[in-house]
């Protein structure tokens, strides 16, 4: 009997023949099937290489761009903060509105030039008319805002806290998506607008100071002419005097030596009585007359004094009693100038030709009211009093006096209610400088509409600092 193990070893033996049996066609197609797989393979491994290089390369190109974007967005928020930063510190308040007015962003200096508080602009709709005025007026406020404007025509700024100031104003419009919105750069002027009312003032007393120099050269000049003819006309006139008294005396001794008859008819013939009793008369008045031209001539020579450019202690009621002659042109066909001065006044040092001045202008003022009144009564008070160590002067008249709007303002220079020619609108700014920067006096005024108006002057008895 044949053992098991013969029959495996037979089995394996039988197997490996059936295998190196089989034809060389299937061996060639199972080696042509692994070459293709092994391609496939490798094309797989080449695509995903490729696409791994890809990719990388995308995400290299992605990174950059994302830097790009960073770095654009960092140049973006940069020039925003430099530009936020600059309109922060811009000289002026800047304010957004859109075309409408309305106010959609301002600046730091905005809120604190206008006074502007959040709960005011989240409580109300702001607009540029609220925060300036005088836009509201005008139909294009850009272009009224851009026009150029002199000291008394700048728009005023009108702050929240009640301050009404000048401003100058820039407004420019922008176009954008949604319509456009305007730019207003606004700058408080008001120090400008100071130094050039002072330029004006400044210019104005200069020019008013160079017409009373001429006007003072010229009047004493024809002063010191006058004063010779005046002179000898007045030595003529009391010899004639003197004469016409002789003659009277000749006449009367003569006629007691000739009969009565004789002397009647040649008295009647020649009308002695009547110039017995005119010629004397005639005399007395053209010297009275005379009197009151050298009184006018002396009151034109102290007018043009060339010693008015100087302070020095003068004589104040004489000063007055100067002013009222020089004036009288102004008042003696309107009024009555009663001049109540007081006796016990010492020296005051002031400037004489300049306090001359203030008075002539006050009196003509005076006369000016009484005039616009129609008053047949009128009244022009000049009075002096000793009150301490100052010295008090009122000038007061009865004529049409002045509502408050007018009273407020009568010492601003230009400023002037009369027609024009008939004054300049600078009398009583100068005489306010006179008195309070040229002498540290006080004025002050009352008036009343109807009834009249009332200067009342205080100045010093001696210089500053004495």
């Amino acid at each position: 009997m044949t053992s098991s193990k013969s029959k495996s070893a037979n089995r394996t033996r039988a197997t490996q023949r059936r295998v190196h049996s089989k034809p060389a066609g299937r061996r060639n197609s199972s080696a042509a099937s692994r070459r293709k797989l092994e391609g496939q393979l490798a094309q797989e491994r080449a695509a995903r290489l490729e696409a791994e290089r890809k990719l990388e390369a995308g995400q290299r190109e992605w990174a950059a761009m994302n830097e790009e974007v960073v770095e654009a967005h960092e140049a973006e928020r940069r020039t925003l903060e430099r530009a936020n930063l600059l309109i922060s510190h811009l000289p002026g308040a800047l304010i957004v509105t859109r075309l409408n007015g309305e106010v959609t962003r301002l600046n730091p200096q905005a809120w604190k030039l206008f006074s502007l508080k959040t709960e005011v602009i989240v409580r109300e709709v702001l607009t540029i008319h609220r925060l300036i005025e005088g836009l509201e007026r005008e139909g294009n406020p850009v272009e009224a805002a851009n026009r150029p404007r002199t000291a008394d025509q700048s728009l005023y700024a009108k702050a929240l806290d009640g301050r009404r100031f000048p401003v100058g104003v820039a407004a420019q419009t922008v176009t954008d998506s949604e319509g456009g919105q305007i730019l207003w750069l606004v700058q408080d002027i008001s120090a400008t607008v100071e130094m050039d009312s002072q330029r004006i003032k400044l210019e104005g007393e200069l020019r008013q100071k160079q017409k009373l120099e001429s006007l003072g050269t010229m009047a004493g000049g024809i002063a010191h002419e006058l004063n010779t003819p005046i002179q000898f006309i007045t030595d003529n006139v009391n010899f004639l005097r003197d004469a016409i008294a002789g003659f009277k005396k000749a006449v009367d001794e003569l006629g007691a030596s000739v009969p009565v008859a004789r002397a009647a008819e040649v008295a009647e013939a020649c009308d002695l009585a009547y110039l017995g009793e005119e010629a004397p008369l005639a005399i007395t008045q053209s010297l009275e007359g005379l009197a009151r031209v050298s009184e006018i001539v002396l009151a034109i020579k102290r007018f043009a004094h060339p010693r008015s450019e100087a302070s020095e202690n003068a004589e104040f009621n004489a000063i007055i009693r100067t002013a009222a002659t020089g004036a009288r042109g102004q008042w003696k066909s309107v009024a009555e100038c009663k001049l109540d001065l007081a006796d016990n006044l010492p020296p005051v040092w002031c400037n004489a030709g300049e306090i001359t001045q203030v008075v002539v202008n006050l009196i003509v003022n005076a006369a000016h009211a009484i005039e616009d009144k129609g008053a047949k009564d009128g009244l022009i008070t000049v009075s002096t009093r000793l009150a301490g160590d100052h010295v008090a002067l009122s000038v007061s008249d009865n004529g049409a006096g002045m509502p408050p709007a007018v009273r407020a303002k009568i010492f601003d220079l230009f400023f002037t209610t009369k027609a024009p020619g008939r004054g300049s609108g600078q009398g009583l700014s100068l005489v306010h400088t006179v008195i309070t920067q040229n002498h540290h006096g006080s004025i002050d005024v009352e008036s009343e509409v109807g009834a009249g108006t009332a200067f009342h002057i205080r100045l010093p008895l001696k210089a500053a600092g004495a």
